[in-house]
């Protein structure tokens, strides 16, 4: 497709693909949308892409170490 739009994609979504997009396209839309991209079908002809969303590195509550210096 020539002169390829970046689509708005809604905050909730669960599932959007791409099909055969370029290299600039898939990294304009991981950028905007703050996304990674993953190959889920590939082929000599075709390619279909996943956008995922990065997780957030999560802090787990660990107590202080209760072994201090007295």
């Amino acid at each position: 497709m020539n002169n390829q739009k970046v689509p708005k994609i809604p905050d909730g979504f669960a599932d959007v693909f791409l099909f055969n997009p370029s290299d600039t396209w898939r990294k304009t839309i991981e950028k905007k949308y703050k996304v990674k991209t993953d190959v889920v079908y590939s082929d000599n002809y075709y390619s279909v892409w996943k956008l995922t969303k990065f997780s957030k590195l999560r802090r787990r509550n660990i107590p202080p170490n209760k072994l201090s210096a007295s």
